[in-house]
């Protein structure tokens, strides 16, 4: 019983030895404290800027991107019309002075030939 009694021991004594080193950290932390609360709020105030900018640019860009979609045309001109060399249509009749269809001028004939 003395051999498992000496181990308790000797680990009671290394917890006692390592005593004071965790004692120094923890005071050299308590007195960082006021430092690193310091970094901690000034980077939370950053993140804070920069999340805000970010939502500005954002909002920006779809304001932009709807001005430029109302700017543009309902239709965009791909190759300018060219004038035919000759006319493709059908001849107009003329009657009196106006332009008339060929249909349109028969039926005129025909009436004109009833009465």
């Amino acid at each position: 019983m003395v051999l498992i009694g000496k181990p308790m021991v000797t680990v009671s004594l290394a917890q006692a030895k390592a005593k004071p080193k965790l004692e120094n950290q923890i005071h050299t932390s308590l007195t960082e404290a006021p430092e690193i609360k310091f970094q901690y709020t000034r980077l939370q105030r950053e993140a804070f800027v920069q999340n805000k900018l970010f939502t500005l640019l954002a909002q920006q860009l779809e304001q932009a991107k709807i001005d430029e979609a109302r700017d543009e045309t309902a239709f965009q001109v791909l190759d300018r019309a060219i004038p035919p060399e000759r006319k493709s249509k059908p001849a107009v009749e003329r009657l009196s002075g106006r332009r008339v269809d060929p249909l349109a001028a028969d039926l005129l004939d025909r009436l004109r030939q009833a009465s």
